[in-house]
C-alpha cells in the first residue's frame, strides 16, 4: 500500500475515532445525537473533504480576455506553444504565468506563477532584488516531475506534493541542478506534480515543466507567486497585464497559448 493511502486511512480511522467518542458521552448522558450518528458524519466528513478539495478554486482567465486587455493597452501579443515557453525558461528569462483558475492556499501551485530555471543563483537573486525586493539570497520554492523528485530529493518516497508545504532536502546529484530554489541548509520545499494531475490547471503545468525539461534536462523549474512585492497575488488577466508592465518580467504566458510583452 502506498505511503499516501496508509496516511489517509489513518486520518479517516482518527475522525471516526473522535466522532464516536463524542457520540458514546452523549449516549451515556441520553442526549440525542449519539455515537452511530457522530460516528457516520464524522466518516462522511473525512472522506468527501479530501475527494472535493483540490488547489484551484478561485477566478478563471482566457487567453482571448487577455489578448484583448493587452491590444488596448498597446502591448505586443502573438500565440505560442509551450515549446516556446520552455525555450524562454531555458535562456533564463523570468515569466508571467497565468493558467484557468486561480489556486488556494499560501503557494503559488502554477495557476498564477512567476517561472524561470531552478538551476541559476543569478536568476534567483534578480528576482528578489527586482520583483520580490527582499534580500537576494532568499531562496525560491521549486514546482518538480516526480522522475526530477527522486532524482534530486533525499529521501523522497513517491508522494505527491500538490501543496507545497513539506520540506526535502536536496542530495548531492540535485545541488547544482536546483542551486537557484535550494535553501542555505540545502533543503528546499517543491511541489511535487503527480504523474496522473488531476485538474486541467495540474495538466497543463506538468506539460510545461515536461516541455522545460526536454531543453534544460531538469525536471524542474522555478515557481513563486505572481505579484510584486507590497501587492497580493495576481487574480485576473487585468491584474496580470499591470503587474507584467510594472516589473522587470520579460513576458506573460496565458494559458499556454498566448504570450504578452511590452515590445
Amino acid at each position: 500500500m502506498a505511503p499516501e493511502d496508509v496516511d489517509a486511512g489513518l486520518r479517516i480511522a482518527a475522525a471516526v475515532a473522535v466522532g464516536v467518542l463524542i457520540g458514546l458521552n452523549r449516549d451515556l448522558k441520553g442526549k440525542a445525537i449519539g455515537m452511530r450518528t457522530l460516528g457516520l458524519v464524522s466518516l462522511g466528513a473525512a472522506v468527501a473533504a479530501p475527494c472535493a478539495l483540490d488547489p484551484y478554486l478561485g477566478p478563471g482567465v482566457t487567453a482571448a480576455a487577455a489578448a484583448a486587455e493587452a491590444r488596448g493597452r498597446g502591448l505586443a501579443v502573438r500565440e505560442v506553444g509551450l515549446d516556446d515557453v520552455a525555450r524562454r525558461l531555458e535562456r533564463g528569462d523570468a515569466i508571467g504565468w497565468i493558467n484557468g483558475r486561480m489556486e488556494l492556499g499560501p503557494r503559488a501551485l502554477g495557476a498564477r506563477s512567476i517561472l524561470a530555471r531552478p538551476d541559476d543563483r543569478r536568476i534567483r537573486d534578480k528576482l528578489n532584488l527586482v520583483q520580490k525586493r527582499r534580500v537576494f539570497y532568499q531562496p525560491f520554492c521549486p514546482t518538480l516531475l516526480a522522475s526530477e523528485a527522486r532524482r534530486s530529493l533525499a529521501g523522497y518516497d513517491g508522494r505527491p506534493e500538490r501543496w507545497m508545504t513539506s520540506l526535502y532536502g536536496v542530495d548531492a546529484s540535485g545541488e547544482s541542478r536546483l542551486a537557484g530554489v535550494t535553501g542555505p541548509d540545502n533543503s528546499c520545499r517543491p511541489q511535487i506534480l503527480p504523474e496522473l494531475p488531476a485538474t486541467p490547471e495540474e495538466r497543463l503545468f506538468a506539460d510545461l515543466v515536461a516541455a522545460a525539461a526536454r531543453r534544460t534536462g531538469i525536471g524542474g523549474i522555478l515557481n513563486t507567486s505572481f505579484n510584486i512585492h507590497g501587492d497580493p497575488i495576481v487574480a485576473t488577466e487585468k491584474d496580470a497585464i499591470d503587474a507584467l508592465v510594472n516589473s522587470g518580467l520579460d513576458a506573460l504566458v496565458v494559458c499556454g497559448t498566448l504570450e504578452i510583452t511590452r515590445s
